[in-house]
Protein backbone atom coordinates (compact mmCIF):
# COMPACT_ATOMS: atom_id res chain seq x y z
CA UNK A 1 0.00 0.00 0.00
CA UNK A 2 1.43 3.59 -0.96
CA UNK A 3 2.83 5.78 2.07
CA UNK A 4 0.95 8.62 2.24
CA UNK A 5 2.73 11.58 2.83
CA UNK A 6 1.62 14.67 5.48
CA UNK A 7 -1.27 16.15 5.18
CA UNK A 8 -1.58 20.49 4.74
CA UNK A 9 -3.86 20.15 7.98
CA UNK A 10 -7.27 20.83 5.58
CA UNK A 11 -10.00 18.51 6.67
CA UNK A 12 -10.14 17.09 9.77
CA UNK A 13 -11.70 14.02 8.09
CA UNK A 14 -9.25 13.38 5.43
CA UNK A 15 -7.02 13.21 8.07
CA UNK A 16 -8.94 10.77 10.23
CA UNK A 17 -9.37 8.58 7.21
CA UNK A 18 -5.43 8.68 6.53
CA UNK A 19 -4.84 7.19 9.78
CA UNK A 20 -6.53 8.97 12.67
CA UNK A 21 -9.49 7.55 13.13
CA UNK A 22 -9.41 4.31 15.70
CA UNK A 23 -12.27 2.25 13.58
CA UNK A 24 -14.46 2.70 10.41
CA UNK A 25 -17.22 3.27 12.76
CA UNK A 26 -16.21 5.74 14.58
CA UNK A 27 -14.84 7.63 10.91
CA UNK A 28 -18.22 7.09 9.52
CA UNK A 29 -19.93 8.76 12.13
CA UNK A 30 -17.84 11.58 11.73
CA UNK A 31 -18.60 11.46 8.01
CA UNK A 32 -22.27 11.26 9.02
CA UNK A 33 -22.09 14.29 11.18
CA UNK A 34 -20.62 16.59 8.95
CA UNK A 35 -22.56 15.62 5.97
CA UNK A 36 -26.23 16.15 8.08
CA UNK A 37 -24.91 18.86 10.38
CA UNK A 38 -22.39 20.84 8.22
CA UNK A 39 -23.53 19.86 4.32
CA UNK A 40 -21.07 22.64 2.79
CA UNK A 41 -18.35 21.35 4.89
CA UNK A 42 -18.81 18.58 4.07
CA UNK A 43 -18.84 18.87 0.61
CA UNK A 44 -15.17 20.86 0.78
CA UNK A 45 -13.84 17.90 2.50
CA UNK A 46 -15.62 15.51 0.17
CA UNK A 47 -13.97 17.32 -2.88
CA UNK A 48 -9.99 17.60 -1.34
CA UNK A 49 -10.81 13.66 -0.95
CA UNK A 50 -11.25 13.40 -4.66
CA UNK A 51 -7.92 15.38 -5.11
CA UNK A 52 -6.09 12.84 -2.50
CA UNK A 53 -7.65 9.45 -3.98
CA UNK A 54 -6.08 10.74 -7.53
CA UNK A 55 -2.63 11.33 -5.88
CA UNK A 56 -2.71 8.42 -4.12
CA UNK A 57 -5.37 6.15 -5.64
CA UNK A 58 -3.90 3.00 -4.05
CA UNK A 59 -4.30 4.07 -0.56
CA UNK A 60 -6.46 1.45 1.05
CA UNK A 61 -7.75 4.08 3.91
CA UNK A 62 -8.42 6.88 1.15
CA UNK A 63 -10.77 4.23 -0.81
CA UNK A 64 -12.66 3.10 1.99
CA UNK A 65 -12.76 6.98 3.40
CA UNK A 66 -14.49 7.95 0.02
CA UNK A 67 -16.28 5.05 -0.63
CA UNK A 68 -18.53 5.96 2.25
CA UNK A 69 -18.53 9.11 1.08
CA UNK A 70 -20.11 8.21 -2.20
CA UNK A 71 -22.48 5.60 -0.15
CA UNK A 72 -23.62 9.19 1.33
CA UNK A 73 -24.50 10.50 -1.00
CA UNK A 74 -26.00 8.44 -3.20
CA UNK A 75 -23.94 7.36 -5.99
CA UNK A 76 -23.38 4.11 -5.77
CA UNK A 77 -21.87 3.17 -8.23
CA UNK A 78 -18.52 5.67 -7.50
CA UNK A 79 -18.90 3.67 -4.09
CA UNK A 80 -18.86 -0.02 -5.26
CA UNK A 81 -15.79 1.09 -7.44
CA UNK A 82 -13.55 2.67 -4.81
CA UNK A 83 -14.67 -0.21 -2.41
CA UNK A 84 -13.99 -2.88 -4.70
CA UNK A 85 -10.50 -1.22 -5.37
CA UNK A 86 -10.24 -2.09 -1.49
CA UNK A 87 -10.63 -5.52 -1.77
CA UNK A 88 -7.86 -5.84 -4.39
CA UNK A 89 -5.43 -4.16 -2.72
CA UNK A 90 -6.59 -5.92 0.23
CA UNK A 91 -8.49 -9.11 -0.07
CA UNK A 92 -7.54 -10.67 3.29
CA UNK A 93 -8.80 -7.93 5.60
CA UNK A 94 -12.68 -8.83 5.90
CA UNK A 95 -13.73 -5.78 6.51
CA UNK A 96 -12.91 -4.37 2.95
CA UNK A 97 -15.81 -6.78 1.78
CA UNK A 98 -18.42 -5.78 4.51
CA UNK A 99 -17.91 -2.37 2.98
CA UNK A 100 -18.52 -3.47 -0.17
CA UNK A 101 -21.25 -5.58 0.80
CA UNK A 102 -23.13 -2.90 2.07
CA UNK A 103 -22.27 -0.73 -1.01
CA UNK A 104 -24.65 -3.49 -2.68
CA UNK A 105 -27.17 -3.90 -1.04
CA UNK A 106 -27.49 -0.08 -0.53
CA UNK A 107 -27.58 0.01 -4.12
CA UNK A 108 -30.51 -2.54 -4.10
CA UNK A 109 -28.19 -5.29 -4.96
CA UNK A 110 -29.32 -7.73 -2.18
CA UNK A 111 -28.37 -10.96 -3.50
CA UNK A 112 -25.06 -9.60 -4.91
CA UNK A 113 -23.95 -8.02 -1.42
CA UNK A 114 -24.75 -11.28 0.67
CA UNK A 115 -22.55 -13.36 -1.97
CA UNK A 116 -19.90 -10.53 -1.57
CA UNK A 117 -19.41 -12.20 2.15
CA UNK A 118 -20.59 -15.56 1.86
CA UNK A 119 -18.54 -16.53 -0.78
CA UNK A 120 -15.16 -15.72 0.43
CA UNK A 121 -12.79 -17.93 1.46
CA UNK A 122 -13.56 -19.52 4.47
CA UNK A 123 -9.40 -19.05 5.32
CA UNK A 124 -10.10 -14.66 4.96
CA UNK A 125 -13.10 -15.16 7.15
CA UNK A 126 -11.00 -17.07 10.26
CA UNK A 127 -8.81 -14.73 10.13
CA UNK A 128 -10.66 -11.58 9.99
CA UNK A 129 -13.49 -12.88 12.37
CA UNK A 130 -12.10 -10.84 15.30
CA UNK A 131 -11.97 -7.97 13.39
CA UNK A 132 -16.15 -8.24 12.81
CA UNK A 133 -17.60 -11.05 13.37
CA UNK A 134 -20.80 -11.61 10.89
CA UNK A 135 -23.04 -14.05 12.80
CA UNK A 136 -26.40 -13.23 12.66
CA UNK A 137 -27.88 -15.41 14.70
CA UNK A 138 -26.71 -12.98 17.66
CA UNK A 139 -29.00 -10.38 16.10
CA UNK A 140 -31.76 -10.69 18.30
CA UNK A 141 -33.26 -7.57 16.96
CA UNK A 142 -33.21 -5.24 14.56
CA UNK A 143 -33.80 -1.42 14.85
CA UNK A 144 -35.04 0.46 11.41
CA UNK A 145 -34.17 4.39 11.57
CA UNK A 146 -36.44 5.81 10.23
CA UNK A 147 -36.20 9.35 10.29
CA UNK A 148 -35.82 12.45 12.53
CA UNK A 149 -38.95 13.95 12.35
CA UNK A 150 -40.87 14.34 15.20
CA UNK A 151 -43.58 15.84 16.86
CA UNK A 152 -41.99 16.68 20.63
CA UNK A 153 -39.18 18.72 20.79
CA UNK A 154 -37.37 16.92 24.34
CA UNK A 155 -34.86 19.31 25.58
CA UNK A 156 -32.54 16.05 26.37
CA UNK A 157 -33.25 14.47 22.61
CA UNK A 158 -30.04 12.59 21.32
CA UNK A 159 -30.76 14.54 17.82
CA UNK A 160 -30.34 18.13 17.02
CA UNK A 161 -31.76 20.49 15.47
CA UNK A 162 -30.16 20.24 12.40
CA UNK A 163 -30.80 16.22 11.78
CA UNK A 164 -34.46 16.55 13.01
CA UNK A 165 -35.74 17.49 9.03
CA UNK A 166 -34.16 14.36 7.22
CA UNK A 167 -36.08 11.21 6.61
CA UNK A 168 -36.02 8.22 4.90
CA UNK A 169 -38.36 7.46 1.65
CA UNK A 170 -40.42 5.31 1.70
CA UNK A 171 -38.67 3.10 -0.67
CA UNK A 172 -35.80 3.25 1.74
CA UNK A 173 -37.68 1.80 4.52
CA UNK A 174 -38.76 -0.71 2.62
CA UNK A 175 -35.46 -1.83 1.61
CA UNK A 176 -34.29 -2.02 4.75
CA UNK A 177 -37.13 -4.43 5.77
CA UNK A 178 -36.14 -6.16 3.18
CA UNK A 179 -32.60 -6.27 4.31
CA UNK A 180 -33.55 -6.95 8.30
CA UNK A 181 -35.76 -9.75 7.44
CA UNK A 182 -32.72 -11.51 5.14
CA UNK A 183 -30.94 -11.32 8.53
CA UNK A 184 -33.77 -13.74 10.31
CA UNK A 185 -34.47 -11.41 13.53
CA UNK A 186 -36.83 -12.30 16.27
CA UNK A 187 -37.98 -8.77 15.95
CA UNK A 188 -37.66 -5.68 13.87
CA UNK A 189 -38.60 -1.98 15.55
CA UNK A 190 -39.22 0.85 13.82
CA UNK A 191 -37.47 4.12 15.60
CA UNK A 192 -36.70 7.73 15.64
CA UNK A 193 -37.42 10.76 15.38
CA UNK A 194 -41.29 9.48 15.61
CA UNK A 195 -41.87 6.97 13.28
CA UNK A 196 -46.08 6.86 13.89
CA UNK A 197 -46.06 10.91 12.56
CA UNK A 198 -44.90 9.18 9.02
CA UNK A 199 -48.09 8.58 6.44
CA UNK A 200 -46.60 5.59 5.54
CA UNK A 201 -46.39 3.98 8.35
CA UNK A 202 -49.43 1.74 8.39
CA UNK A 203 -47.96 0.28 4.93
CA UNK A 204 -44.40 -0.08 6.85
CA UNK A 205 -45.97 -2.18 9.41
CA UNK A 206 -47.87 -4.48 6.87
CA UNK A 207 -45.39 -4.85 4.60
CA UNK A 208 -43.20 -6.17 7.51
CA UNK A 209 -46.32 -8.47 8.47
CA UNK A 210 -46.08 -10.07 5.02
CA UNK A 211 -42.86 -10.93 5.37
CA UNK A 212 -43.35 -13.06 8.19
CA UNK A 213 -41.82 -11.07 11.09
CA UNK A 214 -43.49 -12.34 13.65
CA UNK A 215 -42.77 -9.11 16.36
CA UNK A 216 -43.32 -5.67 15.11
CA UNK A 217 -42.98 -2.86 17.12
CA UNK A 218 -42.13 0.83 17.38
CA UNK A 219 -40.34 3.39 19.76
CA UNK A 220 -42.35 6.04 19.91
CA UNK A 221 -43.45 9.14 22.42
CA UNK A 222 -47.21 7.88 22.64
CA UNK A 223 -49.56 10.88 21.35
CA UNK A 224 -50.53 9.23 17.91
CA UNK A 225 -52.17 6.32 20.05
CA UNK A 226 -54.51 8.76 21.70
CA UNK A 227 -56.36 8.62 18.62
CA UNK A 228 -58.64 5.53 19.01
CA UNK A 229 -58.77 4.83 14.98
CA UNK A 230 -54.90 4.99 14.66
CA UNK A 231 -54.26 2.51 17.49
CA UNK A 232 -57.06 0.54 15.62
CA UNK A 233 -55.32 0.70 12.50
CA UNK A 234 -51.97 0.17 13.01
CA UNK A 235 -52.91 -2.76 15.31
CA UNK A 236 -54.73 -3.82 11.92
CA UNK A 237 -52.13 -3.29 9.90
CA UNK A 238 -49.87 -6.12 12.03
CA UNK A 239 -48.02 -3.53 15.17
CA UNK A 240 -47.96 -6.25 18.57
CA UNK A 241 -45.90 -4.25 20.63
CA UNK A 242 -44.31 -0.88 21.25
CA UNK A 243 -41.78 0.81 23.53
CA UNK A 244 -43.38 4.11 25.38
CA UNK A 245 -41.52 7.15 26.19
CA UNK A 246 -42.46 8.18 29.53
CA UNK A 247 -40.40 10.30 31.71
CA UNK A 248 -41.76 11.36 34.71
CA UNK A 249 -45.49 11.60 36.11
CA UNK A 250 -46.26 15.25 36.27
CA UNK A 251 -47.75 16.82 33.50
CA UNK A 252 -46.13 20.35 34.08
CA UNK A 253 -42.74 18.79 34.34
CA UNK A 254 -42.97 16.22 30.98
CA UNK A 255 -44.70 19.07 28.83
CA UNK A 256 -41.44 21.13 29.54
CA UNK A 257 -39.49 18.50 29.03
CA UNK A 258 -40.92 17.46 26.04
CA UNK A 259 -41.33 21.05 24.70
CA UNK A 260 -45.07 20.32 23.82
CA UNK A 261 -47.81 21.48 26.10
CA UNK A 262 -50.26 18.60 26.29
CA UNK A 263 -47.89 16.22 24.95
CA UNK A 264 -47.95 14.44 28.51
CA UNK A 265 -51.61 14.03 28.32
CA UNK A 266 -51.71 12.94 25.35
CA UNK A 267 -49.06 10.08 26.21
CA UNK A 268 -50.82 8.87 29.36
CA UNK A 269 -54.22 8.54 27.04
CA UNK A 270 -51.81 6.68 24.32
CA UNK A 271 -50.64 4.54 26.37
CA UNK A 272 -53.95 3.15 27.97
CA UNK A 273 -55.45 3.27 24.65
CA UNK A 274 -53.02 0.67 23.66
CA UNK A 275 -52.83 -1.46 26.47
CA UNK A 276 -56.15 -1.73 26.21
CA UNK A 277 -55.52 -3.67 23.44
CA UNK A 278 -53.82 -6.56 25.25
CA UNK A 279 -50.55 -5.36 23.11
CA UNK A 280 -47.08 -5.84 24.69
CA UNK A 281 -45.53 -2.31 26.14
CA UNK A 282 -41.99 -1.63 27.51
CA UNK A 283 -40.99 1.60 28.24
CA UNK A 284 -37.86 4.09 28.13
CA UNK A 285 -37.74 6.41 30.81
CA UNK A 286 -34.14 9.00 30.52
CA UNK A 287 -33.30 10.27 33.55
CA UNK A 288 -32.47 13.84 33.96
CA UNK A 289 -31.74 16.19 36.26
CA UNK A 290 -35.03 17.60 37.01
CA UNK A 291 -36.87 14.32 37.17
CA UNK A 292 -34.80 11.61 39.02
CA UNK A 293 -36.38 12.53 42.13
CA UNK A 294 -39.31 10.98 40.98
CA UNK A 295 -38.61 7.99 39.28
CA UNK A 296 -40.52 5.99 41.71
CA UNK A 297 -43.80 8.21 41.31
CA UNK A 298 -43.03 7.76 37.89
CA UNK A 299 -43.15 3.47 37.81
CA UNK A 300 -46.37 3.66 40.72
CA UNK A 301 -48.08 5.03 37.65
CA UNK A 302 -47.36 2.99 34.93
CA UNK A 303 -46.40 -0.29 36.30
CA UNK A 304 -49.80 -1.50 35.89
CA UNK A 305 -49.92 -1.15 31.74
CA UNK A 306 -46.44 -2.66 31.26
CA UNK A 307 -43.80 -5.19 30.59
CA UNK A 308 -40.56 -3.90 31.54
CA UNK A 309 -39.25 -0.21 31.96
CA UNK A 310 -35.42 0.26 30.76
CA UNK A 311 -33.92 3.65 33.12
CA UNK A 312 -31.85 4.86 30.41
CA UNK A 313 -28.83 7.40 31.69
CA UNK A 314 -29.39 10.39 29.05
CA UNK A 315 -26.77 10.40 25.91
CA UNK A 316 -25.29 13.10 25.81
CA UNK A 317 -25.35 14.91 22.33
CA UNK A 318 -28.12 16.82 20.23
CA UNK A 319 -30.18 19.36 22.37
CA UNK A 320 -28.51 17.87 25.40
CA UNK A 321 -25.16 19.26 24.56
CA UNK A 322 -26.72 22.21 24.65
CA UNK A 323 -28.63 21.66 28.12
CA UNK A 324 -26.04 20.08 29.94
CA UNK A 325 -28.23 21.20 33.69
CA UNK A 326 -30.02 18.33 32.52
CA UNK A 327 -27.32 15.93 33.12
CA UNK A 328 -27.72 14.35 36.36
CA UNK A 329 -24.62 13.09 38.77
CA UNK A 330 -24.96 9.26 38.75
CA UNK A 331 -24.18 8.87 42.48
CA UNK A 332 -27.29 11.41 42.99
CA UNK A 333 -29.76 9.54 40.84
CA UNK A 334 -28.88 6.47 42.52
CA UNK A 335 -31.00 6.00 45.47
CA UNK A 336 -34.13 6.63 42.95
CA UNK A 337 -33.82 3.86 40.58
CA UNK A 338 -33.19 1.51 43.23
CA UNK A 339 -36.51 2.45 44.49
CA UNK A 340 -38.26 2.56 41.13
CA UNK A 341 -36.62 -1.16 40.52
CA UNK A 342 -38.02 -2.13 43.98
CA UNK A 343 -41.74 -1.14 42.78
CA UNK A 344 -41.39 -2.89 39.91
CA UNK A 345 -40.21 -6.37 40.95
CA UNK A 346 -42.68 -5.80 43.60
CA UNK A 347 -45.11 -5.54 40.65
CA UNK A 348 -43.77 -8.62 39.11
CA UNK A 349 -42.26 -6.89 36.46
CA UNK A 350 -39.15 -6.45 34.29
CA UNK A 351 -36.66 -3.20 35.30
CA UNK A 352 -32.97 -2.44 33.75
CA UNK A 353 -30.50 0.35 33.47
CA UNK A 354 -28.99 1.38 30.50
CA UNK A 355 -25.55 3.27 30.37
CA UNK A 356 -25.08 3.15 34.41
CA UNK A 357 -21.98 1.47 35.81
CA UNK A 358 -22.55 -1.49 37.75
CA UNK A 359 -20.37 0.19 40.68
CA UNK A 360 -23.82 1.82 41.24
CA UNK A 361 -25.83 -0.83 41.62
CA UNK A 362 -25.04 -2.72 44.84
CA UNK A 363 -27.43 -5.02 45.31
CA UNK A 364 -29.11 -4.79 42.11
CA UNK A 365 -26.53 -6.13 39.77
CA UNK A 366 -28.91 -8.02 37.79
CA UNK A 367 -31.12 -4.95 37.04
CA UNK A 368 -27.60 -3.85 35.05
CA UNK A 369 -26.95 -4.07 31.51
CA UNK A 370 -24.51 -6.24 31.50
CA UNK A 371 -25.60 -8.87 28.85
CA UNK A 372 -25.50 -7.55 25.07
CA UNK A 373 -28.60 -6.06 23.54
CA UNK A 374 -28.09 -8.35 20.49
CA UNK A 375 -29.62 -5.56 18.43
CA UNK A 376 -28.53 -3.68 14.86
CA UNK A 377 -29.46 -0.54 13.96
CA UNK A 378 -30.01 0.66 10.50
CA UNK A 379 -29.43 4.36 10.42
CA UNK A 380 -29.55 6.06 7.28
CA UNK A 381 -26.24 5.63 5.34
CA UNK A 382 -25.10 2.71 8.01
CA UNK A 383 -25.34 0.26 10.16
CA UNK A 384 -24.31 -0.60 13.28
CA UNK A 385 -24.15 -2.95 16.04
CA UNK A 386 -25.47 -1.41 19.23
CA UNK A 387 -23.35 -3.45 21.39
CA UNK A 388 -19.98 -2.63 19.72
CA UNK A 389 -21.41 1.58 19.47
CA UNK A 390 -21.62 1.23 23.00
CA UNK A 391 -18.02 -0.22 24.00
CA UNK A 392 -16.95 2.70 21.35
CA UNK A 393 -18.61 5.05 23.57
CA UNK A 394 -17.93 3.97 26.86
CA UNK A 395 -14.43 4.17 28.32
CA UNK A 396 -13.26 2.23 31.59
CA UNK A 397 -11.84 4.78 34.05
CA UNK A 398 -8.62 4.62 36.50
CA UNK A 399 -11.15 3.16 39.11
CA UNK A 400 -12.46 1.05 36.97
CA UNK A 401 -8.76 -0.88 37.35
CA UNK A 402 -9.30 -2.20 40.77
CA UNK A 403 -13.35 -3.28 40.16
CA UNK A 404 -14.42 -6.53 40.32
CA UNK A 405 -16.33 -5.90 37.59
CA UNK A 406 -14.27 -5.01 34.97
CA UNK A 407 -14.36 -7.67 32.62
CA UNK A 408 -18.36 -7.15 32.47
CA UNK A 409 -18.98 -3.52 32.74
CA UNK A 410 -18.33 -1.09 29.53
CA UNK A 411 -17.77 1.42 32.33
CA UNK A 412 -18.92 4.87 32.20
CA UNK A 413 -19.59 7.21 29.21
CA UNK A 414 -17.06 9.52 27.99
CA UNK A 415 -19.02 12.75 27.36
CA UNK A 416 -20.06 12.35 30.99
CA UNK A 417 -16.47 12.14 32.02
CA UNK A 418 -15.70 14.96 30.13
CA UNK A 419 -18.29 17.04 31.48
CA UNK A 420 -18.58 15.61 35.11
CA UNK A 421 -15.30 13.55 35.65
CA UNK A 422 -14.82 10.49 37.23
CA UNK A 423 -14.30 11.12 40.87
CA UNK A 424 -17.84 9.67 41.79
CA UNK A 425 -16.83 6.64 40.47
CA UNK A 426 -15.82 4.15 43.16
CA UNK A 427 -13.83 0.36 42.83
CA UNK A 428 -16.34 -2.28 43.54
CA UNK A 429 -14.03 -5.13 45.75
CA UNK A 430 -14.65 -8.41 45.68
CA UNK A 431 -13.32 -11.80 43.73
CA UNK A 432 -12.85 -10.91 39.90
CA UNK A 433 -16.47 -11.25 38.23
CA UNK A 434 -15.25 -13.26 34.34
CA UNK A 435 -18.67 -13.22 33.54
CA UNK A 436 -22.07 -11.31 33.38
CA UNK A 437 -24.01 -14.47 33.79
CA UNK A 438 -21.78 -14.54 37.06
CA UNK A 439 -22.47 -11.47 38.23
CA UNK A 440 -25.90 -12.44 38.06
CA UNK A 441 -25.86 -14.77 40.09
CA UNK A 442 -26.34 -17.16 37.14
CA UNK A 443 -23.61 -19.26 36.74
Amino acid sequence: MEKTKPLDGYGNLIELAMGGWENREAMLRSLLKNFFIDNKEFEKTFKRGQDYLKRYPKNVKILIFMGHAFRIRGDFKKAIECLKKATEIEPENLENWIDLAFAYRNAGYIKKGDDTIFNLDSNIRLKSLKLHEINMSEIRKIEIVTGFSCNNNCLFCSVGDKLRSFDKTTEEVLTDIDRAVSEKPEEINFTGGEPTIRKDILKLISYTKSKGINEIRVTTNGRMFSYDKFTEDIIDSGLTGAIFSVHCPDAKLHDSLSGVKGSFEQTIKGLKNFYSHNKVIDINTVITSKSYKLLPETMEMIKDYIRSVCLIFPTIDGHLKENKFLIPTMKNAQKYIHKAIDILRDAGKQGWTLNYPVCFMKGYEAYSSMMELQTKMFWPHMDTNLDEKRKGDNILVNACKNCRYRLVCIGVMKNYVDILGEKEIKPVSGELVKSASEAYGMG
